[in-house]
């Protein structure tokens, strides 16, 4: 899919991004004293304990004297794994290290992702040269909507797996495979961790490229060939 030579670009977009977020990351800007630091990681610090003994957290007392049940706060991560990843390994003594762990590596890890999909999607997927590509990873990775998911985190862990949910499109459209369809369902599980507004939106490109390979499915190989490929996508969105 990707040649040497462009991963190491790939790799400099990488080392690029992470030196624009190094002060936040080491706490020497963007200190979070809005819903972060105040409501996020309370909540990531309580749902860490209890992965940490092996507790999947379905109720928290201390909101609402337990009246909102945890699993139903879509931004508290209840049933995303990557966020469990953080959570499990994640220092969990009230702490900026444990801020750290649990909140600012979340997001910075959430841009990275998207800078590897969008490179992907370009250099592959559109058949772009290195530098068009290299473009589109730092436009979108550091682009508006994804730094002001900073201060929002449901915006920037969302919109991290849009390019990939273009990707398992077109990755099998090009070849149809039960591989390919089991990546694409796994990607489109993990692509809704937070609001529906979000999971709609993902999803609303995703068929558009859908939309777009079928038809020309169908005007270069047949009907039944852009019917079969269609199901294919479609049986992907429902597993």
């Amino acid at each position: 899919m990707l040649k040497s030579h462009d991963i190491y670009w790939l790799l400099g977009i990488l080392l690029l991004i992470l030196l624009f977020l190094l002060p936040m990351a080491t706490g020497r800007h963007g200190i979070f004293v809005d819903d972060e630091r105040l409501h996020n990681y309370p909540n990531q610090l309580f749902q860490a304990k209890n992965l940490q003994k092996g507790i999947i957290p379905l109720w928290e007392p201390h909101t609402f004297a337990g009246g909102l049940p945890f699993y139903t706060r879509a931004e508290d991560y209840a049933f995303y794994p990557v966020q469990w990843l953080f959570g499990l390994i994640g220092r969990t003594t009230s702490s900026f290290r444990s801020f750290q762990d649990l909140v600012i590596f979340p997001i910075i890890g959430h841009i990275l992702w998207a800078a590897i999909g969008a490179f992907i999607m370009g250099r592959w997927g559109f058949k772009l040269c290195r530098v068009a590509a290299s473009m589109m990873a730092l436009t979108f990775s550091l682009g508006t909507s994804m730094l002001a998911g900073v201060l929002m985190h449901p915006m920037v862990f969302s919109l991290a797996w849009f390019p990939w949910l273009i990707l398992i499109v077109l990755l099998y459209s090009y070849k149809q495979s039960a591989g390919r369809l089991v990546f694409g369902a796994f990607v489109v599980a993990l692509a809704g961790p937070t609001y529906a507004n979000y999971i709609v939106q993902g999803l609303i490109l995703a068929l558009f490229f859908g939309l777009v390979v079928i038809i020309r499915e169908m005007r270069t190989d047949g009907f039944r060939t852009g019917l079969r490929l269609g199901g294919g996508l479609l049986l992907m969105g429902v597993l």
